[in-house]
């Protein structure tokens, strides 16, 4: 890795975006019902179902002369997942991996229409990326005013860098100091409402800055442990500069010199989609101004909240949480308690957006561990997160194309709802299989993901992809071939619902290919996941791979499905 000072600051801007129907066939070579059989090469190794290859330093490791995979007695209604993947190695083998002793059953599949989105929430979604500099020269001086916001009264009014204005020119936002008014103070944040300027009177009312306050400070009703978000964050993903997980200050209280974090409820008629959003510039001095955007630094530690979502109780708690945990982790990777180390980041842009996935994906389950998730049993009505039920419906869709050109690998991040719901149930995967003290691990390792994954499972990550896969498949199975592989939140057979009671209907679950058409996986991208459904003949299913070589990047192996 190439070592140079330069951070990737997201600005977590979540908005709406369309939904579009793409209409296409899935087909798989010649049709009928009976099986083919072609002959089995002279040196096989046979593979049974859940066996994952092993991997062997940067390659996955096989029998050269071909693998047999073999699968006997499949349950009656179920069928046989394969998945496939190849990793970054260089090896001198065939994109194309050949496929032969085809020994299961052949069907076509009908046209399906896919529902896919491209980024959402109305419902949260698509990140800007913006560039700037944090070095060492930004560790706080001895010389640097603080403020006193803490000793302030609910009512006092402030001014902070906010403005809906629009460039004469250019229509972009223009930043100019805006008044806020001081609406609610714990030791854990003061919340602040922007003033009307033609009414001379707050966006919010007090007992709503009551209500998000004490969800965030003190008590949230929808947490089943009535746990505040505040605490949930900073014990799961660890504190922001300036405050610990008690809500002390910590050192020299942060960018502001004071422990609270600042919640900013902005007049967001600008962009009424963007519901929040957290922007690291604000931990520069007060009054830097960021060269690419112009955005000035608040100097302080503080989350926007667009008044829009104000009276959403789901919609604005879980948004307060998700940009709560950006704010942290900016703290646990870069800031790192005001000492700005000097980061180590591949120059590759590619690479750049790799920590941005992750940070999103730990953000949307940072939504669901503080009671926002997909189903909320607090209410007397059935309703849950949308957002997490379209970001994962929205990736759902995205695999399960069959047009690799127009298909992301796994690690892209181009900020559309598949990528949420991406990085999302990796972390559930993540989770739910390793525990919810190996995600505080690598959250509060200093290093960026995927490494501090890594680090904190002792898995190589090609290892965890091959079991985030297999618990992907398991989705579809009641009867998994791994059970400890597994994605808790997400049932296929269930209906869910908007915050709104409104019904969402089912997840669409992973599309397969089936069969392989032209007895040939095509596979020429790294971590392109593919995903085949092999149903049986007489119960049993058997193909080879037969130029897979003995060290070989192809990752492939199967599982049952049923559902």
């Amino acid at each position: 890795m190439t070592t140079n000072n330069i951070q990737i600051a997201n600005k977590t801007a979540l908005f709406t975006t369309q939904v579009f129907l793409l209409i296409f066939m899935v087909s798989c070579g010649s049709g009928g019902g009976g099986s083919t059989t072609t002959p089995i090469p002279t040196t096989t190794t046979t593979i049974t179902v859940g066996q994952l290859p092993t991997k062997s330093s940067s390659t996955f490791s096989y029998v050269s002369g071909g693998q047999q995979f073999s699968v006997e007695s499949v349950p009656a209604g179920s069928s046989v997942g394969v998945a496939v993947f190849r990793n970054s190695a260089t090896t001198n083998e065939s994109s194309d991996l050949t496929i032969g002793n085809q020994q299961f059953s052949k069907k076509e599949i009908s046209a399906k229409i896919l529902k896919y989105s491209k980024p959402l929430r109305g419902q949260k979604v698509k990140d800007k990326m913006f560039k700037f500099s944090f070095t060492p020269n930004d560790r706080v001086k001895k010389s640097s005013k603080k403020s006193t916001r803490v000793d302030d009264p609910i009512g006092t009014r402030d001014s902070f860098y906010h403005s809906e204005t629009k460039h004469p020119t250019t229509g972009e936002r223009v930043e100019e100091l805006q008044a806020f008014e001081l609406m609610y103070k714990s030791s854990k944040c003061l919340i602040y409402s922007e003033v009307n300027d033609d009414t001379d009177t707050t966006y919010i009312t007090l007992s709503r800055s009551q209500f998000i306050g004490d969800a965030f400070s003190t008590s949230n009703s929808f947490n089943s442990t009535s746990e505040p978000i505040f605490d949930v964050v900073t014990k799961t993903f660890g504190s922001p500069w300036g405050i610990d997980s008690d809500g002390n200050k910590v050192g020299d209280g942060g960018r502001d010199g004071e422990a609270p974090v600042i919640i900013l409820i902005y007049n967001g008629s600008f962009d009424q989609s963007t519901l929040g959003y957290f922007y690291p510039v604000d931990e520069k001095e007060k009054g830097f101004i960021n060269p690419s955007d112009n955005y000035v630094s608040n100097g302080a530690e503080i989350v926007y909240i667009n008044r829009f979502v104000a009276d959403d109780d789901i919609d604005v708690l879980g948004t307060l949480a998700h940009e709560f945990q950006h704010l942290c982790e900016f703290n646990q990777k870069e800031g790192v308690n005001g000492t700005f180390p000097v980061i180590e980041f591949n120059s590759d842009t590619t690479n750049q957006l790799i920590s941005v996935l992750f940070n999103e994906g730990k953000s949307v389950l940072c939504e669901e561990l503080n009671g926002f998730s997909l189903e909320i049993t607090s209410s007397s009505t059935e309703i849950g997160n949308g957002f997490i039920f379209n970001a994962v419906n929205s990736y759902f869709n995205l695999i399960s194309f069959k047009k690799t050109s127009s298909l992301p690998n796994f690690f892209a991040f181009e900020g559309g709802g598949d990528d949420y719901g991406k990085g999302y149930l990796f972390w559930r995967f993540i989770y739910d299989t390793y525990g919810a003290a190996v995600v505080t691990s690598a959250s509060k390792s200093s290093d960026y993901a995927p490494k501090s994954i890594e680090t904190a499972t002792g898995k190589d990550i090609d290892v965890l992809i091959q079991q985030f896969q297999m618990a992907l498949m398991q989705l579809n199975s009641g009867s998994p071939s791994d059970a400890s592989n597994k994605i808790s939140s997400i049932d296929v057979t269930k209906t869910y619902f908007s915050t709104k009671g409104v019904s969402l209907g089912k997840f669409d679950g992973l599309t397969y290919e089936t069969g392989f058409p032209g007895s040939v996986i095509k596979n020429d991208d790294t971590y392109l996941f593919k995903f085949y459904k092999i149903n049986p003949v007489d119960g049993k299913v058997s193909f080879t791979a037969d130029n897979l070589e003995s060290a070989s990047s192809f990752s492939i192996f199967t599982t049952i499905i049923n559902k």
